[in-house]
């Protein structure tokens, strides 16, 4: 009976550790896609504009950090964009 236990307990957390894998695996790969170019993506120039029309470029930066995941410097880089 604790063969069986240990076994199936085993088994589950292979299962878990192949999900996690995968899972992880898809994240990074979104990741990349997401930080490719942020300047090419039309939606988050269009979303960039709208907001600075409203707010001053460094709220907007931090606005696209904590909406959109995105990193200081690709933030900053796509509000430059928009200025030229």
């Amino acid at each position: 009976m604790e063969v069986y236990t240990a076994l199936s307990s085993i088994l589950i957390i292979i299962v878990f550790f192949v999900a996690i894998l995968i899972q992880s695996n898809k994240i990074k790969i979104l990741r990349q896609q997401l930080h490719h170019n942020p300047t090419e993506n039309a939606h988050l120039q269009s979303y960039a504009k709208k907001l600075l029309q409203q707010e001053s470029e460094i709220k907007v930066i931090k606005k696209l950090r904590k909406e959109k995941g995105m990193s200081m410097l690709d933030a900053k880089k796509l509000i430059d964009s928009i200025n030229k």
